[in-house]
């Protein structure tokens, strides 16, 4: 359920405000041209407290009172950060509260055109209490956030017995719901169910039940002569006498990655000609707005439209990358190199990561501070984050390490929840991480063998295992591939 989740979530937070935009996504040229979802109004940065210092932003001008500091921030009341802080010399307004100073200096050009050249850019090491275009005051003592704990140094002991227990029983549970077959009860078939499962079996190196699983990725796939546009898309689910609905850009190249484990470890060259078709349909999801790059999320079958957006998971750099090199073609080379680059700057103070890409916004308002890749509200889901770093691992193994050291602080004092601030780090709500987002995390600390990550982790990996049904083949898929990770099996 996994991918369903994240899509929810997805629509759920996209759909909060909506604005008409400037550049619409353009339908294929042979495709109807349909108008595209109105794209997303712009969700200031923000969270509920000031960032910790230091952190980057723009001074813009003076004022030389509390009410005219208060009137200064009324046009620019939506800009991220906006406040008037202060200090010795008065009121200073200023926005923006940049990781780096490359951020902030990006966005110099468009406040100077407003503001005049003297905006500048400026470190903040000693913050004071923030003075909000609203009248409200932040103090300064509520910005502290969760401190990330500095993982020393040491290696990932081995599985233990309880957890070698627990992964075989979960492995014999999923083996045992797959012989009444693999779509669901009320006969859907669903990318979020078999891709885990098949690149499981792949990396397994198990032929018996990767060759089981195989036609349910097939079916997945299509390959029509009806519709040469969407050969290679991976749509959310099939059935039988159902027309396609909607295709799944993560679903897409994480397919893509299990066909192409199975092709290496059974020398099946089908597969791996499979595989590269789904990334030339990756292909055709991505776009450039405005010197922005992604890869839009969704193709509508009904409209013939792309959303306009995407989410961090939908991005595989380091398969991406590994992929070029061994096959030298396909239109999707360089998205490998573009992928670890946009999933790097998408992290934030807290070292999360913005859990949304969507240019339009930055495109639509110019200046407001806003980049490509956004948090609303200034939440991620802990899961985005683990997934979106895991995908760059090996390409940014430093990004990897800040998730673990992360949630390794938040797990060794408490419950680990699926939300968190991007800036602050403070839970954002009381809804707990799901299994498959723990899942992420365990992955990730045996693939960057961060013994201290696992020794907090393992407890509550073994216990979601215990827990987890054969059935839900999305989530038991999650959990089995940390299994293996972790070399319980």
């Amino acid at each position: 359920m996994t991918r369903i989740c994240i899509l929810a979530a997805f629509l759920l937070l996209t759909a909060c405000a909506s604005e008409p935009s400037s550049s619409p996504t353009a339908a294929p040229a042979a495709l109807p041209a349909t108008a595209t979802a109105a794209a997303p109004a712009p969700v200031a940065d923000t969270g509920p407290h000031p960032p910790a210092a230091p952190y980057w932003s723009l001074q813009l001008a003076t004022a030389a009172g509390k009410a005219k500091a208060l009137a200064a921030l009324k046009p620019i009341a939506e800009a991220p950060y906006a406040r008037a802080e202060k200090r010795k010399s008065g009121y200073l307004l200023r926005a923006g509260a940049w990781a780096t100073r490359a951020e902030a200096e990006s966005e110099l050009p468009a406040y100077r055109e407003k503001f005049g050249k003297n905006v500048s850019v400026l470190q903040l090491q000693n913050p004071v209490d923030w003075l909000l275009p609203s009248g409200e005051t932040l103090p300064v003592a509520s910005a502290a956030p969760a401190e990330a704990v500095a993982l020393p140094a040491a290696s990932a002991p081995g599985a233990d017995p309880a957890m070698h227990d627990a992964a075989a029983k979960l492995d014999a549970s999923m083996r045992a719901s797959l012989k009444g077959g693999a779509a669901r009860k009320d006969h859907w078939l669903y990318a979020a169910d078999i891709a885990p499962l098949l690149l499981y079996a792949a990396q397994r190196k198990d032929l018996t039940l990767y060759a089981a699983l195989l036609p349910s990725a097939q079916k997945l796939i299509l390959n029509s002569k009806d519709d040469p546009y969407a050969q290679g898309f991976v749509p959310v689910r099939v059935k039988d006498g159902a027309k396609p609905e909607a295709s799944d850009a993560g679903a897409m190249v994480l397919m893509a990655r299990a066909l192409w484990a199975g092709a290496e470890a059974f020398n099946r060259e089908d597969d791996r000609a499979s595989a590269l078709m789904i990334l030339d349909g990756y292909a055709r999801h991505a776009y450039e707005m405005q010197g922005a790059w992604l890869v839009r999320h969704a193709f509508d079958f009904s409209s013939r439209t792309f959303s306009s957006g995407s989410l961090i998971t939908d991005y595989q750099g380091d398969f991406l990358v590994q992929v070029e090199r061994m096959s030298g073609r396909g239109d999707w080379r360089g998205f490998g190199a573009r992928s670890q680059a946009l999933v790097a700057q998408a992290a934030r103070a807290a070292r999360l990561l913005r859990p949304l890409v969507q240019p339009e916004i930055a495109a639509t308002w110019p200046g407001a501070g806003v980049g490509a890749a956004v948090a609303p509200n200034n939440l991620t889901p802990l899961e985005d984050s683990c997934l979106g770093a895991e995908g760059v691992v090996a390409s940014n193994p430093d990004l990897g390490r800040a998730t673990l050291a992360f949630a390794a602080t938040q797990a060794a004092t408490g419950a680990l929840k699926a939300f968190y601030n991007v800036v602050t780090g403070a839970p954002g709500g009381e809804a707990p991480l799901p299994a498959s987002g723990l899942a992420c995390l365990e992955r990730l600390a045996a693939e960057l063998n961060e013994g201290n990550a696992t020794a907090v982790l393992d407890a509550r990996f073994t216990s979601a295992l215990r827990a987890a049904k054969g059935g839900e083949l999305s989530n038991a898929g999650m959990l089995l591939l940390a299994a293996q990770a972790r070399g319980a099996f």
